[in-house]
């Protein structure tokens, strides 16, 4: 995970496992020191977390999916996709969920 990666407001998990959100401090420290990345990881990307920020699941034919404001998530052998016409992207972490739902939508994805 880079820094660049992290907006405020990002779920993630701190050293000893716990998720919190980021904050200014949170940021400054990514940028202060290198071996503070370490103390970070990312929350991966669940079904039962989609469900916490708000999406609504569905099945159709082909696809495990969930939806929100006209975002659609797939899950296709365990993994969870976001297409839009040509673009497919693959989706691993809580904060990239976040960032593709702000950045489409202008709306911060909250629990």
């Amino acid at each position: 995970m880079e820094a660049q990666e992290l907006r405020i407001g990002n779920w993630i998990l701190n050293g000893i496992g716990e998720e919190f959100q980021v904050n200014r401090e949170t940021i400054y420290n990514f940028n202060v020191g290198q071996a503070l990345l370490g103390a970070f990881k990312p929350i991966p990307i669940t079904e039962e977390r989609l469900i916490k920020f708000g999406f609504e699941g569905f099945k159709d034919k082909y696809y495990n999916s969930f939806d929100k404001d006209d975002i659609t998530i797939n899950i296709e052998n365990g993994k969870f996709y976001f297409y839009h016409d040509t673009i497919c992207v693959e989706l691993k972490h809580i904060h990239q969920l976040q960032n593709l739902y702000y950045a489409l939508t202008g709306k911060e994805l909250t629990l």
